[in-house]
Formats: C-alpha cells, sequence, structure tokens
C-alpha cells in the first residue's frame, strides 16, 4: 500500500525546490548579462537607493553612452540596472541619449518600471533640449496610469508655461483616481506658491501649527 505523504511535509520540499530554481535562473541570468556587458558597469547600476554620478560613469570611458544604451534594452540585464541606465542616460547631454530614452518611454517590450523612469527622465534631465514636452504630452495619451502619473510629475518641474496649461487641461480628460490625485496636487502646488521672479530667491513656505 502506498503511502500518503502528508501535505505539510510535501509543501516545504516543494517551495524548496522552488527557491532553488530561481536561485539557479538567477545566477545563470545575471552571469548571461554580465558577459555581455561591463561586470563593474552592471554593479555600480545595481546599488539600491543610489543613482551613479556623473563622475562615476566618466571612469568607464567614452563609450560608457553606448554602454547604458545596450544594457537599457537587453531584456537578460536585471529590471533595477535597467532603470538605473535609462535614468542616467539623461547626464549625457547628445541627441542619442535622448533620442534612446524617448523610445524607451513608448516601447512595450520593455518593463512598465523602466518606461516610467525614462518618463522621469525627460522631465528632470535634458534641461533646454526640445522635444521634451512634446513627449511628455504624448505619454499622457497613453493607456498606463503609472505612466501617466510619471509623465504629470515631470510635466510639473518644466519652467515652461506651456507644459501648466497642458496639466490644466488634461485634468478635464483625466478618469484614474491615483493620475487625478497627483493632477490636483500639482496645480493646486502651483496656485498656492506660483514660482517667484527670474533671479528672486523664493521664501520658505510656512509650516502649519499641529492640531491640539
Amino acid at each position: 500500500m502506498k503511502r500518503e505523504v502528508p501535505m505539510a511535509r510535501r509543501f516545504p520540499a516543494a517551495a524548496l525546490h522552488a527557491v532553488l530554481l530561481c536561485g539557479i535562473a538567477s545566477v545563470w541570468w545575471t552571469s548571461a548579462a554580465a558577459g555581455a556587458h561591463d561586470p563593474a558597469l552592471l554593479m555600480l547600476l545595481s546599488q539600491l537607493h543610489r543613482d551613479p554620478s556623473p563622475e562615476e560613469l566618466r571612469h568607464f570611458g567614452p563609450g560608457v553612452e553606448d554602454a547604458l544604451r545596450a544594457i537599457v534594452g537587453d531584456a537578460m540585464v536585471p529590471r533595477l540596472a535597467r532603470v538605473r541606465a535609462v535614468s542616467v542616460l539623461g547626464y549625457f547631454d547628445s541627441e542619442g541619449a535622448f533620442e534612446t530614452v524617448r523610445r524607451a518611454a513608448f516601447d512595450p517590450a520593455l518593463p512598465l518600471r523602466v518606461r516610467s523612469a525614462a518618463v522621469w527622465t525627460l522631465g528632470h534631465r535634458f534641461e533646454g533640449r526640445s522635444g521634451r514636452l512634446e513627449a511628455l504630452q504624448e505619454v499622457l495619451r497613453l493607456p498606463q496610469p503609472l505612466l501617466r502619473e510619471t509623465a504629470v510629475r515631470s510635466l510639473a518641474v518644466l519652467p515652461d508655461p506651456k507644459a501648466r496649461a497642458l496639466l490644466a487641461r488634461h485634468r478635464q480628460v483625466e478618469r484614474h483616481r491615483a493620475v487625478l490625485r497627483t493632477l490636483r496636487a500639482v496645480l493646486r502646488a502651483e496656485l498656492q506658491r506660483p514660482l517667484p521672479p527670474e533671479g528672486v530667491q523664493r521664501r520658505p513656505a510656512p509650516t502649519e501649527e499641529p492640531a491640539r
């Protein structure tokens, strides 16, 4: 007679097997990525809670911009490194870097977080480069709420009156609750504290007394 193995014993064994398989796959995945890219650059891009500085990236030589572009588009590279790569491409004031980031924002083959990082970079980097406003306006038409919300945050930091007008118009058509909440907060902040004239330092906002 076949002995029945209790479920309590079978589950830990199955869980351990799954963990081992994931670990093996992760090692293979990372090794394959390291074989195609500079391992030191991948390690720098994979640090938690810290973006590489322009000075650190310069240590990798004049080809680092091309290396970052390759990492962004490589599905074998862990997502965190790709997010960082598309973010730090904003340090390079080149048409190639801008086009890579812009295309990444709309590429359905990329992970959503990588695309969101690209949208953030369009607003917070490439100062003075034309085409940022138009690209972010296109993002507002995308079906993914995360991308639209990131576009709202990016448009809010652009020093262009057209960006404010675009946000006000988009508020009339946006239906997603989280995106609407961000839109209202951004527009309310603009109404309460308009940007000071050029060269005039903004005074700190008064803090509210806690309720007693």
